[in-house]
C-alpha cells in the first residue's frame, strides 16, 4: 500500500511538471507566430466590467514584453481569482489568451503561471 501511495504522488508530480513544460513552449509559439493583430483586455473596475481593445502597431510592444526572456515562472500558493483576461485574435479569430491574478501580479497561460521581470505594475499595461 505504501508503494502505491508513493507511486501516486510521483505520478501527480510528474504530470504537473509535464503540463507546465508543454504550456510554456506553446505560449512561446503563439507569441512568436506573428498572427496576433488584436488584443482584447477584460477587467473589473469599480463594480463594472471594462474592455480595452489594442490593435495594429500597439500590439507588438505588448507581446514583446511577454517574451520568454522577460518571464519568471511562479506558482500560486493560495486561493486566488483571475481579475482580468487578455484575449488574442488573428483578425476575427480567437487564437489564445492569458488570465491575470491581480493580488499576486501573475499571468497565466493554461497551467503555466509567470510574472514579468521588468515590471510589477501589470495593470498599467491594460489601460
Amino acid at each position: 500500500m505504501r508503494s502505491v501511495n508513493t507511486y501516486a504522488a510521483l505520478l501527480i508530480t510528474v504530470c504537473g511538471c509535464t503540463q507546465h513544460e508543454t504550456d510554456r513552449p506553446a505560449l512561446d509559439r503563439l507569441l512568436s507566430s506573428n498572427r496576433i493583430d488584436r488584443m482584447q483586455i477584460v477587467y473589473e473596475e469599480q463594480d463594472s466590467i471594462k474592455t480595452n481593445v489594442i490593435y495594429g502597431e500597439r500590439v507588438a510592444p505588448f507581446l514583446h514584453r511577454l517574451s520568454a526572456t522577460n518571464r519568471v515562472p511562479h506558482t500560486l500558493w493560495h486561493k486566488s481569482s483571475i481579475s482580468a483576461e487578455l484575449y488574442f485574435f488573428e483578425h476575427e479569430y480567437f487564437v489564445g489568451g492569458l488570465g491575470y491574478f491581480g493580488r499576486e501580479q501573475l499571468l497565466s497561460y493554461r497551467g503555466y503561471k509567470f510574472s514579468l521581470r521588468d515590471t510589477n505594475d501589470i495593470p498599467s499595461l491594460f489601460k
